[in-house]
Parts: C-alpha cells; sequence; structure tokens
C-alpha cells in the first residue's frame, strides 16, 4: 500500500466564497496529484477545504455541510470512486441543530465508511467548533484498518490508544501544526516526537497530513 499525505496551499481570506473556491480546488488538485504518483490512501490536512481562521461560527457556518447533499463530500466521492483511492478528508460538518464539527470522512469506492467529529478542540476553535464525543472509529478497507483521529485528538495518549485496541493497523491524524516554535536545527518538532512515540508504543503506523 501506498499512502500520500498532501501538504496544500490552503486560503484563509476573509471571503468566505474566495477561500471556499481555492480550497476546493486544491484539494481536487492535490487528490489528482496523489492518485497519479500511485497512492492507494490519499489523506488531506486538517479543515483542508474550510481554512485555519474563522472569526466566528458564522464564517464557519458559512463553508460547512451535512453528511449527505453536500458538495465537497460529493466531489471527494466521485474522486474516490473514479481514481480508485481511499480518501481521508478533514472538512467542516453541520448538525440539523447548526453545531459545527471539525471532522474527518474515510471515503472508499465513492462511499463515505466513517465521519470522526475531533473530540479535543485548540484553544482557537473554542466557540466555533462543538467537540465531538464519540470513540474514534476504526474501519476494515482493502487497505488494511484505518483509525481516524484529528490533530489536537492524537497528543492525549489514552485517546490515541483507543483506535489502537480496536484493531487499526494505521492511524491518520490530519493536522494543521503552526509553526511558532520551530525545532531547533537538527531536531523534530514536539509534535512529531509525539505521534513517533504513540505509534512505537502502540506498534502501529501513522500518516499525518500539515
Amino acid at each position: 500500500m501506498r499512502v500520500a499525505v498532501c501538504q496544500l496551499d490552503l486560503s484563509d481570506d476573509a471571503d468566505m466564497e474566495v477561500r471556499a473556491a481555492h480550497n476546493r480546488a486544491g484539494c481536487e488538485a492535490g487528490i489528482r496529484r496523489a492518485a497519479a504518483s500511485g497512492a492507494d490512501l490519499i489523506v488531506l490536512p486538517e479543515r483542508a477545504f474550510g481554512g485555519n481562521v474563522f472569526a466566528s461560527k458564522r464564517d464557519a457556518l458559512q463553508l460547512a455541510e451535512p453528511l449527505t447533499g453536500g458538495p465537497v463530500l460529493a466531489e471527494w466521492c466521485q474522486l474516490s470512486e473514479s481514481l480508485g483511492v481511499l480518501i481521508a478528508g478533514s472538512f467542516l460538518e453541520v448538525d440539523d441543530d447548526e453545531n459545527v464539527y471539525n471532522s474527518c470522512a474515510l471515503i472508499e469506492d465513492g462511499e463515505i465508511k466513517a465521519v470522526h467529529r475531533k473530540a479535543h478542540t485548540f484553544e482557537i476553535e473554542d466557540g466555533v467548533f462543538t467537540p465531538g464525543n464519540a470513540v474514534p472509529p476504526v474501519v476494515d478497507t482493502r487497505c488494511g484498518s484505518i483509525g481516524l483521529l484529528v490533530c489536537y485528538d492524537a497528543e492525549f495518549p489514552e485517546y490515541f490508544r483507543m483506535p489502537c485496541l480496536a484493531g487499526a493497523d494505521i492511524v491518520v491524524v490530519p493536522v494543521a501544526w503552526a509553526d511558532v516554535e520551530p525545532a531547533p536545527s537538527g531536531e523534530r518538532r514536539m509534535d512529531i516526537v509525539r505521534l513517533q512515540a504513540a505509534a512505537g508504543a502502540n506498534h502501529v503506523f501513522v500518516a499525518v497530513a500539515n
């Protein structure tokens, strides 16, 4: 199995329409490039469609979509089916009560197999995203058993261990790590070290797209 983790030039434009158009096109291009390189599993970064910065929940609602009937998920499903790849795509999910979640969908053969709502929201997400409250899903696929987490979730050892105990072969983690504290020359930043330690301690592979 070949895994591609896509680093994309995403937009945080204040105009949500401009941001949406840029990021949607960037996601499609990244998926197509990865598939052309022979990838079986393609991982997009955290909020690949939505971007990172939101002034308010109102802004996030402009880009959020439900699990059924949303244009971005429908496009990713179509790409998964036509290109014959699995896609782990992070997006903004809205429910019937207008709660917005920082979610990741796992798509295989054009179908959404599982969705994980980020349970551990970070400071800049407070007031924008509702935390999820479910055990991280593990899905049996043709690429093995895949567990889903989102960014900050993976920093809590007990939470990371949940998909491992459920039989995950690989844990997929879309992230949005800021470079506020770059690692000293020749060293790896702590985010990477923590996930390497989690992978080693739990005997799983980890795929992180920043």
